[in-house]
């Protein structure tokens, strides 16, 4: 995949230069921003086989680490001078952000799909939305709350106690509801604007018929 295989090369060539191996953490990071993909597609693929005993599982896996992917932009927030010229820096950041960014879209783009085509286009578009919002959600455990993916099964009343609190309080929890609504506004009005693009995209490529003078 080219944006991966692009993020690794200015890490490596970062090392290089600077002889230092760092932002360790930026390649785990992208490791578990690709996970949702496969399942994406496992979900598709389980799906058009009409197995859905074995697909809806694999869906709410793939739910479950979907906030991996856009969590690389937060990662931004890592970005200061170093021994590295800072522009540099900044492509280097970004390209994981983005790859993170498109990575999640291109899995929530195949859960649409899927969806849409066995409930219907409003469904469709229903689930891709809303799980774009709760992934906003799952960033905030994430960066805010600094919890992982796999400390549902860890320690599942303690991640209860923080997702529940918002929804108790939330006048108390204003600043988690604000972080919640900008991310969800952003992964969302980001997806629509992509799919806009991709179905003029799909337009201007689309061959025309010729109508010859009679």
């Amino acid at each position: 995949m080219a944006p991966v295989a692009l993020c690794l090369g200015l890490l490596a060539i970062r090392a290089g230069a600077t002889g230092q191996l760092r932002f360790s953490f930026l390649v785990w990071n992208l490791f578990l921003a690709v996970l949702p993909f496969p399942l994406a597609l496992l979900t598709d693929y389980v799906s058009r086989l009409r197995h859905w005993q074995f697909a809806l599982p694999i869906a709410g896996l793939w739910l479950l680490l979907l906030p991996n992917s856009p969590y690389l932009i937060t990662d931004l927030a890592h970005l200061e001078p170093t021994n590295a010229p800072y522009w540099f820096d900044t492509l280097l950041y970004g390209s994981f952000a983005v790859t993170g960014v498109m990575l999640g879209f291109g899995s929530v783009a195949l859960i649409h799909t899927a969806t849409g085509d066995r409930f219907g286009r409003t469904t469709g578009w229903l689930v891709a939305l809303s799980s774009l919002v709760l992934s906003a959600f799952g960033i905030y455990l994430g960066r805010i709350e600094r919890w992982n993916s796999w400390n549902i099964f860890g320690d599942p009343k303690a991640l209860a106690r923080s997702i529940l609190s918002p929804i108790r309080s939330p006048i108390a929890n204003a600043r988690t509801i604000g972080f919640v609504l900008l991310y969800g506004a952003f992964l969302v009005i980001t997806y629509v604007g992509m799919a806009m693009i991709g179905v003029i995209l799909s337009n201007t490529t689309a061959p025309r018929v010729r109508h010859e003078p009679e």
